[in-house]
């Protein structure tokens, strides 16, 4: 009985002696392509014994160690970090799972997991889409892609956003192949773009490149455009051509030649001459006409208030601001006449609200003029209500701050918050 205690107590104090512990404490990292290197991080108790090796073993594609590959090795007795490649050839998984084996002691490790591996550059991975080329600031873009023949070897992929004004990478996005990427356009100016570029994962390029890439141009427009300093000032009828023209209330443009961008005061008026202004921008404040006149004679974006009228104008898309207003900080100084330039566009905050804040129907009451439209809107810029009438009821409205603006018959503008309770 004795001799047995010995032996068992001889055990113990032989496998305490070699009771080192290691484990993978993370991945640098964790979604990497096939064929490409990244570090684990480690972590040890003690260290190993002479002759030591740690060598990374990764499963199969369902996380399986039955069949395993060794990844990376390194010969120590203690270490913090192992350099692994993933073979080229290794199929795309979200399921993958590491371990360590040690020499001396032999052992495992923990599991470590789940680790990513993506397709290898080069392989056809399908078409990038985005919902919309034109929008408004604020409004947002979806990126998404379209597997070829349903192939299903890609797992992400990268959307990268680039703005005309800055050429560094803004934002970059890793969306699941199933899911889409909601953008949110954050820059605009008057003639503002900013480009999409869908490509596979950004870790799988390849001599520098994006490999797999597709680029998208999406054109950001403004409700608060800048009349640029070069338009060209129209106050009656003239024919145009290139470049950009500001319309004064009563002007009329006829244009002999393709154009870049129009800017419509009220009451102005602009005819598109055999497809002039397929590629322009024709910004068109209520009471404001656009026609064609030729083949296929169509402006190529109309940005417009909301509540006009749009079934008269030649336009190949249309935009709708809740209120469209002008920045003439750098308009012509010889401008529009009785419009004051070097100042965005006033718009007057002098009409009564009462009561406000209120939950049930609120009166309004304008210092001149007759309301010709009333239009409120939420805090997420959704029109909730528009009307020609001077009472609106807010009582099945969500509380929250709203903007009301009203327009007058003689297009004065008055804004002011209105606070639902």
């Amino acid at each position: 009985m004795k001799k047995i205690l010995t032996i068992l107590v001889l055990q113990l104090f032989v496998f305490g002696a070699y009771a080192q512990t290691a484990i993978i404490q993370s991945v640098d990292n964790p979604s990497v392509c096939s064929g490409t290197s990244t570090t684990v991080r480690i972590t040890q108790t003690a260290a190993y014994g002479v002759g030591n090796t740690f060598t990374i073993q990764m499963s199969d594609e369902n996380g399986d160690f039955s069949t395993f590959t060794n990844i990376g090795a390194v010969a120590g007795t203690l270490e913090d970090s192992i350099v692994i490649t993933t073979p080229s050839t290794t199929p795309s998984s979200q399921n993958y799972k590491l371990r360590i084996l040690t020499t001396n002691p032999f052992g495992f490790s923990a599991e470590f997991g789940p680790f990513t591996i993506d397709q290898t550059p080069g392989v056809p991975w399908g078409k990038g889409i985005v919902d919309k080329r034109d929008i408004l600031e604020g409004d947002v873009v979806e990126a998404s892609i379209s597997p070829w023949g349903g192939d299903t070897s890609l797992l992400y992929y990268d959307v990268f956003v680039t703005n005309q004004d800055d050429p560094t990478v803004d934002d970059v996005f890793r969306v699941h192949r199933d899911s889409t990427k909601q953008y949110i356009a954050n820059k605009a100016g008057s003639t503002s773009f900013e480009f999409i570029a869908i490509s596979n994962l950004a870790d799988c390029r390849s001599n520098g490149g994006l490999g797999n890439q597709e680029i998208f141009r999406i054109d950001v427009y403004s409700c608060t455009p800048k009349v640029p300093a070069s338009a060209n000032v129209i106050t009656l009828a003239e024919d145009f051509g290139r470049d950009e023209h500001w319309i004064c209330p009563g002007g009329a443009g006829n244009s002999t030649l393709f154009f870049d961008e129009v800017y419509m005061e009220q009451f102005s008026s602009v005819i598109l001459n055999n497809n002039n202004g397929a590629t322009a921008v024709a910004y068109m404040k209520p009471n404001t006409s656009l026609t064609g006149v030729g083949f296929n004679s169509e402006i190529g974006v109309a940005i417009v208030e909301s509540g006009m009228n749009t079934s008269g104008i030649s336009a190949d898309k249309f935009l709708t601001c809740p209120v469209l207003t002008f920045d003439y900080t750098e308009a012509p100084t010889n401008g529009c006449p009785g419009i004051i330039t070097g100042q965005e566009e006033e718009i007057t905050s002098v009409m009564e609200i009462a009561p406000n804040p209120s939950n049930d129907k609120v009166s309004i009451t304008l210092p001149f003029g007759e309301l010709s439209k009333l239009t409120l809107v939420d805090a997420l810029g959704r029109i909730v209500e528009m009307q020609a009438a001077s009472v609106v009821d807010v009582s099945g409205l969500d509380a929250g701050i709203y903007h009301l603006t009203v327009e007058t018959v003689n297009g004065q503008l008055f804004q002011e918050k209105l606070v639902v309770e």
